[in-house]
């Protein structure tokens, strides 16, 4: 079955909007400036994966872009796997399993 939902509290969602304008507008200055501000958004974004395991980055993407990551996503569906877990004690003897309650992520090699 599905998580609930985690209710977003103001913030844990970071303003990824002013990247998207930097990127707009090229120059010496700007390169300079656009520099210091993906640096700020990564440090932020390594705290929350760091201190919560997922990050909101809102306006990376406009509409578009974000509909066409969406329907590439789709396609690629059903290429994924469950992912899995080593039961072992030795990388010759063991075997890979499918654990959903310790790991229930899936993954497209």
């Amino acid at each position: 079955s599905e998580p609930d939902p985690v209710p977003l509290a103001g913030e844990d969602v970071l303003d990824a909007t002013p990247i998207r304008n930097l990127q707009q507008h090229e120059g010496r200055k700007r390169g300079k400036e656009r520099k210091r501000a993906v640096a700020a958004l990564a440090a932020k974004v390594c705290s929350c994966l760091a201190s919560v395991g997922w990050v909101v980055l809102d306006g990376l993407l406009d509409a578009q872009e974000a509909e066409a990551t969406r329907a590439e996503m789709e396609q690629l569906e059903p290429h994924f796997t469950p992912s899995e877990i080593w039961v072992g004690k030795h990388a010759a003897i063991g075997t890979q399993v499918h654990m959903p309650e310790i790991r229930g992520d899936k993954i497209l090699w």
